[in-house]
């Protein structure tokens, strides 16, 4: 121990010799090291760390149904009940929910997202209320005023955090519900989601308030619930997963239409991160950390050529230490010791960066949910893990050279080892490069592809000249006949507000959330397979919706007034669905089905492709059904209107709204290029981080040139004395060594177009009209490095040019 002390002591006393060094050091490694800590911060908030609010004791679970072709993670109520029978063994409780939009009531009604939810939801897991109480198994019973809780967010702003509302009415769908209880700051379900919930009602309230819902709930088919467990004490995620496989293996023999080739299982509820299938979050941790990862690479290379350049000035005084005696091991020990201070210090100053960058990374990445994010035990043993290793990276090599035993040349300061530490420092700039240019790449990649993207051809015209306003009829309960009228009059009020050019209604708008997938079939193939190649996305529209949208018709005709209830049902699709279901004919007189069953539809119209569910997708078929004759597909429902400046109508279309119905709530307005910037936001944000990063990583690959380069011309200050005694020429000098810098680059450039290469395929599916190799980013970026080189090498060139003959050869 005491020959520790004596180590750090003799550290801390070097490195407050060499403040500026100590400086520089310390933050290249904060700058590493922080960004790597403020990303496992998130890694942790988000599959570590229980939700907020949840107490599961690590007993959570999720019970997962799999259907044959598919990866699901719910399942229907009817379901639920069995396997609550088949799995009472091994588990204390098993839950189960389902988001729902909502009409909140009110002098201005607002849409909220609430969740139908089993009454043993909380209990399940171990939720606590703020206020009132929250469910039990008794709210699974309907009664004359059902029961409502809601989030603490809501809670206090819409009634102030007052513990006495505890009891008041809220409305509800135009339904009255008993504020019962208050969830926990913060609480927003037992995994993310896109929002935070504001409302949680019983599932059994819900199906006696909702008629439509009653029946849809009631099938085996409405696999729309998911259900999580809490295992009993002493129990195993392998005997709940057991007795689930025997449940699944039941309800196929008993049900084998609805349960075909079903299987189920239970995993772990892992953090908050949501059931099912996680590839796709995880490989963005996995790329963000291999992001990390490179920049903390190159902040280690950046010290480990400063040490190397340190140990240079030192040699004389380990020379001098090894003549006396000091063993190779404990130097190495001591230099070590000044490295694990170094990476200590970079790691306390790494936490303050780390919290800083975890709020950017949050923000650029608009994640709506309030994690749980903060620098307690298992971020602090990160952050030091991080040191450790990092100390080792950076140290180890340069203290094995420093300590190198060759003690006469050393004492006759004849540069021993210089060699060897010029080739080794060389070779961590040039790494430092090649990993610069990878993510300098990734960078440009993700900024052509946003640079592309407004010349993506959408297949709709002047989208900022179409304003959208969305409505949901089925929270007010509308019946088909009822939502058909209140379509027709809202058309006829929005086509009578100046500026406006037209107007339609649809269910579906392009970039939007709300999509419908059915299987099709053509007559005399309706046992023929509905896989991928069998479905389409179908849409109910009014007539002069193609017009609104700006959409050209390919063939044949538009839907129109005629096409009401009772009529022959038609619908226009688009030219991509035209493509694979008739091939080399005329799609418009042709006949389908949807899901097999149902009314006889005649193809009336063929419209251009566009894309409507995002800018990097493959168009996929389309079907769009006359709004008049397909009442259910309306409810939820938004109004377009193509206008001189939207700005202006989007105020008198609200007020049409409010005054043909004051308790219906007016959602997402916004024109139809917010909805394109809005699929443009990930990409964008994915960009700055990489640009943020690399622009790091083209910085400390700079420093780590100028500093190969600056130690190169202090230890060969001789030799160019005797080459400019001997007649060399100024700039001469200049251009060797800024040669000797440029090919440094050059390797750097050669390996990291290789990695590059390798590297940029992982975001193939995110780029938009740029190519994973695409030629101008590769050679745009190696030019760049290769400038920043050259001016990292000019500068101390410019210092061997002002070498004075006289002076470097009397140096020995």
């Amino acid at each position: 121990m005491d020959t520790l002390l004596q180590d750090v002591r003799y550290a801390v006393r070097t490195l407050m010799r060499s403040p500026g060094f100590a400086l520089v050091a310390v933050l290249t490694l904060a700058l590493g090291i922080g960004a790597n800590t403020a990303l496992f911060t998130i890694l942790d908030g988000v599959f570590v760390r229980p939700a907020p609010g949840v107490n599961g004791g690590g007993r959570l679970v999720w019970v997962a149904q799999q259907y044959a072709g598919g990866n699901s993670t719910r399942m229907s109520l009817a379901d639920l009940r069995d396997y609550r029978a088949g799995t009472a063994g091994v588990m204390e409780e098993l839950a189960a929910y389902r988001e729902v939009p909502m009409a909140l009531g009110g002098d201005v009604p607002e849409r909220i997202r609430g969740e139908v939810v089993t009454g043993n939801y909380f209990t399940a897991l171990g939720v606590r209320p703020t206020a009132g109480r929250l469910f039990t198994g008794a709210d699974d019973r309907t009664s004359a005023a059902p029961g409502v809780v809601v989030s603490h967010a809501l809670w206090t702003r819409k009634m102030g955090g007052d513990p006495a509302a505890i009891g008041r009415d809220v409305v509800l769908d135009g339904q009255h519900f008993t504020l019962v209880g208050v969830a926990p700051a913060g609480f927003y379900g037992p995994a993310l989601g896109e929002r935070v919930p504001d409302a949680w009602v019983p599932v059994e309230a819900y199906r006696a308030l909702m008629p439509r819902e009653r029946v849809r709930m009631d099938g085996r088919g409405f696999s729309d619930f998911a259900a999580i467990g809490r295992l009993r004490e002493g129990a195993d995620v392998r005997a709940a997963d057991a007795a689930v496989a025997t449940v699944a293996r039941r309800l196929e023999q008993a049900f084998p239409v609805e349960h075909d080739h079903v299987t189920a299982s239970v995993s772990r509820v892992h953090g908050s991160a949501p059931a099912g299938n996680n590839d796709e979050p995880i490989f963005l941790f996995a790329l963000g950390l291999g992001v990390t990862g490179i920049v903390l690479l190159i902040a280690c290379a950046n010290v480990a050529n400063l040490l190397l350049g340190r140990a240079a000035a030192r040699r004389r005084e380990i020379g001098i230490r090894l003549a006396m005696g000091a063993g190779r091991t404990r130097l190495v020990r001591q230099l070590l010791t000044e490295s694990v201070l170094l990476a200590a210090l970079g790691a306390g100053a790494g936490l303050w960066v780390t919290v800083w960058a975890t709020g950017l990374l949050l923000h650029r990445l608009r994640v709506p949910i309030p994690l749980s994010l903060r620098v307690d035990g298992p971020v602090l043993a990160a952050t030091g893990g991080l040191a450790l290793v990092t100390a080792l990276l950076f140290g180890l090599l340069p203290a094995l050279q420093a300590s190198s035993p060759d003690v006469l040349p050393a004492l006759r300061d004849g540069g021993a080892g210089a060699g060897s530490r010029s080739k080794l420092q060389r070779r961590f700039a040039a790494a430092q490069v090649a990993l610069s240019l990878v993510l300098l790449v990734c960078a440009g990649l993700m900024l052509r592809s946003l640079g592309k993207a407004g010349s993506v051809d959408l297949g709709f015209t002047a989208p900022e000249k179409v304003l959208a306003v969305s409505h949901d009829l089925a929270t007010q309960g509308y019946s088909p006949e009822r939502a058909a009228a209140f379509g027709r009059e809202l058309l006829e009020r929005a086509r009578a507000v100046p500026g406006v050019r037209s107007a339609a209604l649809a269910t579906s708008v392009p970039f939007g959330e709300t999509w419908y997938g059915n299987g099709i079939t053509l007559p005399g193939h309706e046992k023929d397979g509905m896989g991928e190649g069998g479905t389409a996305f179908t849409a109910a529209v009014s007539p002069g919706f193609f017009r609104t949208l700006g959409v050209a018709l390919a063939a044949g005709r538009d839907v129109a007034d005629a096409d009401r209830a009772g009529t022959q049902p038609v619908a226009v699709v688009n030219e991509t669905m035209a493509r694979r279901w008739w091939a080399g004919e005329s799609a418009v007189g042709k006949h389908f089905r949807i899901g097999g069953e149902g009314p006889d539809y005649e193809v009336v119209g063929v419209a251009r492709d566009y894309r409507y569910m995002g800018l990097s997708e493959p168009i996929r078929p389309f079907v769009y059904l006359a709004a008049a004759q397909a009442p259910e597909e309306g409810r939820e429902t938004t109004l377009l209107v193509r206008a001189d400046d939207p700005a202006k109508v989007a105020g008198p279309l609200r007020q049409a709204v409010r005054e043909m119905d004051p308790a219906l709530p007016v959602y997402d307005v916004r024109t139809l290029a917010g909805y394109v910037e809005q699929q443009l936001e990930p990409k964008r944000a994915g960009g700055t981080v990489l640009t943020l990063f690399g622009g790091l990583a083209l910085m400390l690959a700079a420093l780590g040139v100028y500093g190969v380069m600056a130690y190169s011309v202090a230890q060969r200050t001789r030799e160019i004395g005797v080459r400019v005694a001997l007649g060399a020429r100024a700039k001469d000098v200049m251009r060797h060594f800024v040669g000797e810098g440029a090919r440094l680059a050059a390797w750097g450039i050669g390996v990291g177009t290789l990695l590059a290469a390798g590297v940029t395929r992982l975001l193939s599916s995110v780029l938009l009209g740029v190519t994973a190799t695409d030629f101008a980013t590769f050679a745009g970026v190696a030019l760049l490095l290769a400038a920043a080189a050259v001016l990292a090498s000019w500068i101390p060139a410019r210092r061997a040019m002002r070498v004075d003959p006289m002076v470097a050869l009397r140096q020995d």
